[in-house]
């Protein structure tokens, strides 16, 4: 069974949040082995921030771990899964960039965005020339007044709360769920190797 996509509960955790809602859109609820939710929460929220421990949420180098755990844990259980790291150039919506790529074949992508802080959000794929992204820092509609080319949703909970146009997250400028992130831009790309509904796993 599906489940809907989950918010963050503290300032700190959109990197495990994201992670899980990417693998949430990919898998049933009873497809998902409590090894994998373990290891992401594992290696997750090692950053510093001001001296506090785990403050500074997830850094790249534990996205880059975490992705490389994610595919390690496939090969050799047999979890139907990939998952790779894009940094850089890679992380664009351009025609033909492994992003984009991953995104029309059904694939989802965990990616840093800037949100008056580096954040990390869900794509999940795109529609009407939009990306769909679930956000999973809370804001009440109305709560907040986005820029040009973010659209805020409310009716797609197992899917995406915002619509971003592609050259509002290609952008280079500092603004809202640009990819433009101070730590630099990245991405964790994750699909499927089996059909959705194949036997679940226990």
């Amino acid at each position: 069974m599906p489940t809907p996509l989950r918010y963050q509960v503290t300032h700190y955790d959109c990197g495990p949040t994201s992670l899980l809602n990417a693998l949430a859109v990919l898998f049933d609820r009873d497809e998902l082995p409590p090894d994998v939710l373990k290891g992401v929460y594992a290696l997750s929220l090692d950053r510093y921030y001001d001296g506090l421990a785990y403050h500074g949420g997830t850094s790249g180098m534990a996205m880059a771990h975490i992705a490389f755990w994610l595919q390690d844990y496939a090969d050799r259980t047999g979890f139907p899964l990939r998952a790779m790291r894009i940094t850089g150039q890679q992380v664009s919506l351009a025609e033909g960039s492994p992003l984009r790529e991953s995104l029309g074949q059904g694939g989802v992508a965990v990616a840093g965005v800037r949100l008056d802080v580096d954040h990390y959000v869900v794509l999940t794929g795109f529609q009407d020339g939009c990306v769909r992204v679930f956000d999973p820092f809370w804001s009440a509609p109305g709560q907040r007044e986005w820029g040009p080319g973010v659209m805020q949703v409310t009716d797609a909970p197992f899917s995406h709360n915002r619509l971003i146009r592609p050259e509002v997250m290609d952008s280079e400028d500092d603004h809202e769920y640009s990819f433009a992130c101070a730590s630099g831009a990245e991405a964790v790309l994750m699909w499927r190797t089996s059909p959705r509904g194949a036997e679940a796993r226990n």
